[in-house]
């Protein structure tokens, strides 16, 4: 009988601990590494130039000191190459992320005078286009993504300039790119 009861005790706290009647760890992961450009560079960041962009800037920034200058939709961009600078980053969403959410910060100056399709600002998920944008945004805008359907899988977010021309300035900047779950 003795042995009975202990066997029963030790089947009810192996199932107390097996069930998860305690806190388990809280779901982390490291998101987007220096998604506000901080750092003064491109740490953490695969990147493709065109010409002198991708750039830290410190002048146009959402918060903080620093922020992504993408292109200028002219010369800067538009020089030897594709006439594309991008960064890119593989970020984990784990299993346990509820609400998994993409937000970034970003600002266009001006609009080509031959209006769309002569640049533009475009932001890719596994190659997904979620943005598109190529005129002037009157100051700082926010996208915001639900990646649920992206749950314990890496993605590829990437960040893309372009232009075909030269002709007008068209600044595109980007800041504060975090992916947060609840």
């Amino acid at each position: 009988m003795k042995k009975l009861f202990l066997l029963l005790f030790f089947l009810a706290f192996a199932s107390f601990l097996l069930v998860g009647c305690t806190p388990g760890p809280p779901c982390t992961g490291a998101g987007v590494v220096n998604g506000d450009f901080e750092t003064g560079d491109f740490t953490y960041w695969t990147f493709t130039e065109s010409d002198q962009f991708p750039q830290v800037q410190y002048t146009e920034v959402y918060s903080g000191s620093a922020a992504a200058y993408m292109g200028d939709g002219a010369a800067g961009l538009n020089g030897p190459g594709d006439d594309t600078a991008s960064i890119q980053q593989i970020v984990y969403i784990p299993a346990c992320a509820t609400n998994p959410l993409l937000k970034l910060n970003y600002q266009v100056i001006g609009t080509d005078s031959g209006g769309e399709g002569y640049d533009w600002m475009k932001v890719y998920i596994n190659g997904t286009e979620i943005l598109y944008i190529w005129s002037d945004t009157s100051g700082w805008q926010q996208l915001q993504y639900n990646l649920s359907a992206y749950i314990n899988t890496s993605i590829v977010l990437k960040i893309s300039a372009w232009t075909i021309d030269s002709i007008s300035a068209v600044d595109y900047y980007v800041d504060n790119v975090s992916i947060t779950w609840d």
